[in-house]
């Protein structure tokens, strides 16, 4: 699949470097570093094809032809600093592999396979995420609107010993814009909701990006411990392979964190 390439979102990166500065004013309130790591349980749903030199490859179920019907334990973490003005960054990366056998031909990339042989196959995800929120309200209840740039990664990869191996991949960076809002119930008790994501379309790809999530948190001076749920759609398509995919991952978060 070809590298979709995004111009560089200059406003997005002037309006983390003014809310950095703002950080440091004297006088400002305290800014506050917080650490969060997740353990992300996640199911993947979805279908897409892998084409070559124009022709469309075989539409297949990622759960139904290949086999991803197994969760997967994942990490991910975000560190954000700030009060008001707040910058931030996060990660996770994603990879998922099973074997299975075709019940019909099946077109990957360059490569046919037949139905009845092994075929093992991977799907890895990786998001790296900057960005600068704003934090409105007061300590009972806080939300604002979130913005950034973020680097997307997707790849899968399909192999047999007896025929061979064929992959994809699509790489871009990509503006992300969104909100947040937080909701402290007791000194103890919080909630939490937030939701980014974007539609894009350049050159011969277009895309669209969601990842929203929501957490109950319980908190003890410094640190705190989270439940909640996360889901990312990744529906993407290139028609200049042709190559698409309409993925999504999801499932319930458990997270610890810390805060200065």
């Amino acid at each position: 699949m070809s590298v979709a390439r995004i111009p560089p979102a200059r406003p997005v990166s002037a309006l983390i470097l003014s809310a950095l500065m703002a950080t440091m004013i004297p006088g400002a309130a305290p800014a506050e570093l917080r650490l969060e790591g997740q353990l992300w349980s996640v199911s993947v749903e979805g279908d897409g094809s892998v084409g070559n030199n124009g022709v469309p490859g075989t539409n297949l179920d990622l759960e139904g032809d290949f086999g991803y019907s197994d969760d997967e334990l994942i990490f991910g973490g975000t560190v954000l600093w700030g009060d008001r003005h707040q910058i931030g960054a996060s990660y996770f990366r994603i990879d998922i592999s099973a074997s299975a056998q075709f019940d019909k031909v099946v077109k990957f990339d360059d490569i046919l396979f037949p139905p009845g042989i092994d075929v093992e196959s991977s799907l890895e995800a990786t998001v790296l995420r900057g960005f600068y929120r704003y934090s409105a309200g007061n300590d009972a209840f806080r939300v604002g609107p979130i913005a950034g740039i973020q680097y997307l990664d997707l790849s899968s990869r399909a192999s047999s010993p007896q025929i061979g191996s064929a992959s994809a991949d699509i790489s871009a960076p990509m503006p992300i814009i969104g909100g947040f809002f937080e909701i402290t119930a007791t000194d103890w008790l919080r909630f939490q909701a937030s939701g980014v994501g974007i539609n894009w379309d350049f050159d011969d790809v277009s895309a669209s990006f969601y990842d929203i999530e929501a957490f109950a948190m319980v908190g003890w001076k410094s640190y705190f411990l989270a439940g909640g749920y996360r889901q990312v759609v990744i529906d993407g398509e290139d028609d200049s392979e042709p190559t698409k995919a309409d993925i999504t991952f999801k499932g319930p978060v458990g997270m610890i964190g810390f805060r200065w």
